[in-house]
């Protein structure tokens, strides 16, 4: 078993299919900040000289305290600088969460230029591969930490595996992602011992393999995929023919 583009489309409710998540563009970290979040020279040269800024990653705190909120005097150029940040920081939280859950990657700015074809990317493919490469990052030995869309990987643990426990949301319905199906919490109250011994003794017929089957009319064609998915400069082999339910 593993996570498939069936999974991603059915938890968080984003296209999996669009166009691939990834620019060839070559601007610097400054001339990304004045060309599409609006600031000037000055203000760019110094943002990037500050503790706020790792190369190409920004802290999404500065961009909670520098895009905040807009006034009724800014132009709507200004607007859509603002939307941009938002966006950026909503996806550095979310779909491209890295290690540190604080940093997000000013190069995804030239994906977010036009705002009405933010849209039709495939960010939940491109969600799925940035996961997949991650998770890989953490099964190295010396692996403390872990980046990638955890919501995603927890809701589909709750979806398959009803013997870990997990709480059903009341105010669920089925017209919502199936993320929002379950009650996620930060801290379980439970051992990591005690999740290993659960899964050891784990049976086939504790297994829920196929979650979604009154969902079916829903199943978009994309599912049968089979060839790489892509992250910016993350290509991950995608093959669902080896974890077929």
């Amino acid at each position: 078993m593993g996570l498939t583009l069936h999974d991603v489309e059915h938890i968080l409710g984003i296209p999996v299919r669009g166009l691939a998540v990834y620019t060839e563009d070559e601007r610097t970290p400054k001339r990304l900040l004045m060309d599409f979040l609006g600031l000037s020279d000055e203000v760019a040269e110094n943002a990037i000289a500050s503790n706020a800024f790792k190369g190409y990653a920004v802290k999404l705190s500065w961009l909670e305290m520098n895009f905040k909120e807009v006034s009724e005097t800014d132009t709507d150029e200004r607007v859509v600088c603002y939307a941009r940040a938002y966006l950026l920081y909503v996806i550095g939280c979310t779909l491209f969460c890295d290690k540190s859950g604080g940093f997000v990657q000013l190069d995804l700015l030239p994906l977010l230029e036009d705002l009405d074809k933010v849209r039709t990317y495939g960010w939940g493919s491109s969600c799925l591969a940035f996961l997949y490469r991650h998770l890989g990052y953490a099964s190295r030995n010396k692996a403390k930490q872990i980046g990638g869309f955890l919501i995603l990987l927890e809701a589909w643990i709750n979806e398959h595996f009803p013997t870990l426990h997990p709480v059903l949301d009341p105010e669920y319905t089925e017209e919502l992602p199936r993320a929002r199906r379950w009650c996620l919490h930060s801290k379980s109250g439970t051992s990591v011992e005690h999740y290993r011994r659960v899964l050891d003794d784990l049976l086939v017929d504790e297994v829920i393999f196929d979650p979604y089957k009154n969902r079916r009319q829903n199943v978009s064609d994309i599912a049968f995929y089979t060839g790489p998915i892509r992250a910016m400069s993350y290509v991950e082999p995608y093959l669902p023919d080896r974890v077929l339910r």
